[in-house]
């Protein structure tokens, strides 16, 4: 982030007049007639860049939420025009049974101008979605930099990183605006065939609407009752926690015993059968996904840590009376989600932009199988679930679904079909039913066996339960479902 984005030359000044790094050909090109121009340790110097750090991490979280709000309105609008498409054929379908070969023709008459009334929503709306998802990303990038800069000490680094990254903010801002006042290329009109308006309006039974936004349409789909039923809460706070907790992976380890991993305070728990915490360990990164391994032992993937080194490593810890760290093992990329089934690991990787499977020998971590799953198949693995039956993997992909694939890598289904957009924890009842929860309306799903849909067990209507880890617990029949920013966890059982 030292060089300039225009010339590539190291940036060496600061405009004050534009707010702007500058090399020297910027400078020379661009700023001659600036009278404020300050050599970058003077403007360094005089800058309050903890201030500035924390005030732009505030302006892009914020910016961040605005554009995932707005992603999913322009997701909702999408699935709405898609149905309204689908309505409007099945409508004109159920009066062919009651009308002669006239209505015939005026049937395949609309049917063919339905793409007419729908296909400029649905191009534009997929672009309003396309530049919500990169703006996502590149904020959320964004706000990852100054995470980082602001636990360091680099006052330069700092002062660099806070005005590159108040340009892209600024950016973003603009284009937010257009896309949620609906100007410019965003803009959204749509235009009636009044032809088919008229034959519509002739008929008394649909009614296509002229307005700015895709019009709604009565939702008579029969909703599915929930089947699971929450009989307990569980305290997942530690005298240790400076802060809420964000439990992203919760495995049984005994009939009576929960191990839990807590990114946002770096520890690892066990919960005892008062499902309170009985004992934890502090730890040097912050743990992400955890698995139960023969013995005593349980394996732990690192979500965050300021080494790089420790990233790339899979952490086995003893958990016993007292837990405790005895080995890792190296790991040939960044582990993103991980899953175990006697003797193996499984460890899916990203390596070179790829992102394979890796089946791995628990005790040195040799790697005895890798699973190369089709090009770009897999986007963010978050967890992954072994049904060592039918010799199938279930991947949670955050942002793109439930993905399912062979121990060979043969695809089973690419994305299950659902209205979710957030997807965490994945688990298998001992049914072979696979579950998994999700964002958006939260919740927990069941997933077909064939990727062709996802039924809802348990809802909820408040944004205080944000599930992020789910797992089956065998001995009584339980799910326990953690959440982000919660110090509790829940568990349900079938009704």
């Amino acid at each position: 982030m030292n060089r300039c984005e225009e010339h590539r030359l190291e940036l060496e000044s600061f405009c004050q007049a534009h707010g702007s790094l500058c090399c020297r050909d910027c400078v020379a090109l661009k700023h001659g007639t600036c009278e404020n121009i300050l050599p970058l340790g003077e403007a360094v110097a005089g800058s309050n860049i903890d201030s500035e750090v924390t005030d732009t991490m505030k302006v892009l979280e914020t910016l961040v939420s605005k554009f995932e709000a707005t992603r999913n309105e322009e997701r909702e609008s999408l699935r709405m025009v898609d149905t309204q498409g689908k309505e409007l054929e099945r409508k004109v379908k159920k009066f062919r049974q009651s009308v002669d070969k006239m209505l015939d023709k005026l049937e395949m008459s609309m049917i063919m101008k339905k793409d007419e009334l729908t296909g400029d929503e649905v191009k534009v709306i997929k672009q309003r979605l396309s530049v919500c998802e990169t703006a996502v990303d590149n904020l959320k990038d964004g706000l990852q930099k100054m995470k980082v800069i602001q636990k360091g000490k680099n006052e330069k680094k700092s002062f660099i990183a806070v005005n590159t990254v108040k340009v892209l903010k600024n950016r973003y801002e603009d284009i937010l605006e257009e896309i949620v006042d609906g100007k410019g290329k965003f803009s959204l009109n749509f235009i009636p065939n009044t032809d088919l308006v008229q034959a519509l309006d002739s008929l008394g039974s649909i009614n296509v609407k002229s307005t700015i936004r895709p019009a709604e349409i009565s939702k008579d789909v029969d909703k599915v009752e929930p089947r699971l039923a929450k009989i307990a809460e569980i305290n997942v706070r530690a005298p240790c926690d400076t802060s809420v907790c964000t439990i992203s992976g919760c495995i049984p380890f005994s009939k009576d015993r929960l191990v839990i991993a807590d990114e946002t305070n770096s520890t690892v728990k066990v919960v005892g059968p008062e499902r309170t915490v009985v004992s934890w360990i502090k730890l040097d990164y912050s743990p992400w996904d955890i698995v139960a391994m023969s013995g005593s032992e349980i394996a732990v993937r690192c979500s965050y840590s300021e080494t790089e080194e420790k990233n790339n490593k899979i952490y086995i810890l003893s958990v016993n009376e007292e837990i405790k760290q005895s080995r890792c093992i190296e790991v040939d990329g960044r582990p993103r989600a991980i899953a175990y089934k006697d003797p193996k690991l499984f460890v899916a990787v990203s390596s070179n932009d790829k992102i394979l499977i890796l089946v791995m020998n628990e005790k040195d971590g040799s790697v005895l199988k890798t699973i190369k799953p089709r090009k770009n198949i897999l986007k963010e693995p978050q967890y992954i679930a072994i049904a060592s039956e039918r010799k199938t993997i279930f991947i949670s992909d955050f942002s793109k679904g439930i993905t399912a694939i062979t121990f060979e890598g043969a695809v089973v289904f690419d994305h299950a079909k659902g209205n979710t957009s957030e997807y965490g924890g994945i688990t298998i009842d001992d049914n072979g039913e696979v579950f998994v929860c999700a964002g958006k309306p939260y919740g927990i799903y069941r997933v077909a066996d064939d990727g062709s849909g996802m039924t809802s067990f348990v809802t909820w209507d408040s944004d205080d339960i944000d599930p992020q880890a789910l797992v089956y617990c065998e001995h009584d029949k339980t799910f326990v479902v953690t959440s982000c920013n919660s110090d509790k966890a829940l568990v349900y059982a079938y009704i």
